[in-house]
C-alpha cells in the first residue's frame, strides 16, 4: 500500500535531508489508519457463494477447489496461462493500482494506491465462507492465508480444512512450508547461469584509488586513518555534504574527537571533496566526476 504525501503537509526532515519517520508517521496517523480501513472493506460481492453438498461434512476439495478458482480469477487480470499449481503472485497478484483518489482533480495530492489483490481474494473467500459454514470457523483464518496458500490448489485445501474445522497449522509448519518454496524458488531460477570469466584487472593493485563518503562522520573518519597509512593507496577522494564549515574544517574535528593523527590530514593522497550524492552528476564539477570514475577501484 502506498500513501501519497499532500502537498498542504510536506514530510520533515532532518539536516541530512532524511525523512524523520516519527513524525512523519504521526503527521499521518489519520490518513494511514483510513487507508487501512479501506483496505479491509475490499471484496469482489459478485462471487456467487461456495456450493456444499453436505453441510456436515463441509466443502469437498472439488467445490472448494472451484470456489477458490473464480475469486482468483475475478481479481487477476491475466490467468489465461494459469494452473491451479502455479502462484498467483507470478501472474500479476499485488501490482499497485489506483484504488482511492481522496481528491480526484489531482492525484498527487492526496490518494493511496492499493496493492490489494491479496486482499480482496481473502476478503471474497471469508465473506463467502461465513454466509456457508458457521462464523467460529470463519474466526479460524489467518489473515495471510493467501500468502501462506499462494496457488489456488493449496488455497483451496486450505479452504476445505477449514469448512471441515481441520485446518490446524502451527508457525512451525508455516515456517517448514516457507524454507521449502525459497528452496524451490532458488532451485527455479538459479539453473543455466552463464558462467562468469571475469577479464583482466584494470587497475595497478599497487596504486589503488578509493571512493570514501562520509569520511567526517566516526566510522567514515576512522576508515580514512587507516587508508591514508596503506602504502597501496596512491589516491583517497573524501566525498562530503557541502556545510557551513569546509570539509577539511570538519575532517579536523573528526579526528580531533576520535584521537586520530592530524597530521594525516595533510597527506597529499587526500582529494577533498563537497557535493550530493541525491543529484545527477553528484554536484560536483564534470571533470572531477570523469576522474573519480574513471581512476577509483572502490
Amino acid at each position: 500500500m502506498i500513501l501519497i504525501a499532500s502537498r498542504n503537509k510536506p514530510f520533515s526532515y532532518t539536516a541530512k535531508s532524511t525523512p524523520r519517520r516519527g513524525v512523519i508517521l504521526k503527521d499521518y496517523e489519520q490518513e494511514i489508519e483510513d487507508a487501512y480501513n479501506g483496505a479491509n472493506e475490499v471484496s469482489t460481492a459478485e462471487i456467487p457463494l461456495p456450493s456444499m453438498s453436505n453441510e456436515k461434512e463441509g466443502l469437498s476439495m472439488n467445490e472448494s477447489r472451484n470456489f477458490v478458482d473464480r475469486v482468483v480469477k475475478s481479481v487477476l487480470k491475466d490467468h489465461s496461462k494459469m494452473s491451479h499449481e502455479d502462484d498467483i503472485f507470478n501472474y500479476g497478484c499485488d501490482r499497485y493500482y489506483l484504488l482511492q483518489a481522496l481528491e480526484p482533480c489531482e492525484l498527487m495530492v492526496s490518494s493511496v494506491l492499493y496493492s490489494l489483490q491479496a486482499t480482496q481474494i481473502r476478503n471474497t473467500i471469508v465473506r463467502g465462507l461465513r454466509q456457508t459454514i458457521q462464523p467460529s470457523k470463519v474466526n479460524e483464518i489467518s489473515s495471510n492465508f493467501v500468502y501462506q496458500h499462494p496457488t489456488v490448489e493449496s488455497m483451496a485445501k486450505f479452504v476445505m480444512d477449514i469448512s471441515r474445522r481441520t485446518a490446524t497449522v502451527s508457525s512451525e509448519d508455516l515456517e517448514s512450508e516457507r524454507r521449502r518454496r525459497l528452496q524451490h524458488y532458488i532451485h527455479r531460477y538459479t539453473q543455466d547461469w552463464p558462467i562468469h570469466r571475469p577479464g583482466p584487472c584494470a587497475f595497478d593493485p599497487d596504486a589503488e584509488v578509493i571512493l570514501l563518503t562520509g569520511s567526517t562522520g566516526g566510522l567514515g573518519s576512522q576508515l580514512l586513518a587507516q587508508l591514508v597509512t596503506m602504502p597501496t593507496i596512491k589516491r583517497i577522494y573524501a566525498f562530503n555534504r557541502r556545510a557551513s564549515k569546509s570539509s577539511l574544517e570538519r575532517h579536523i574535528e573528526a579526528f580531533t574527537d576520535r584521537g586520530n593523527d592530524l597530521s594525516l590530514l595533510n597527506s597529499q593522497k587526500i582529494v577533498y571533496v563537497e557535493g550530493d550524492t541525491s543529484i545527477r552528476g553528484l554536484g560536483i564539477d564534470a571533470g572531477l566526476l570523469k576522474e573519480v570514475g574513471n581512476s577509483c577501484c572502490f
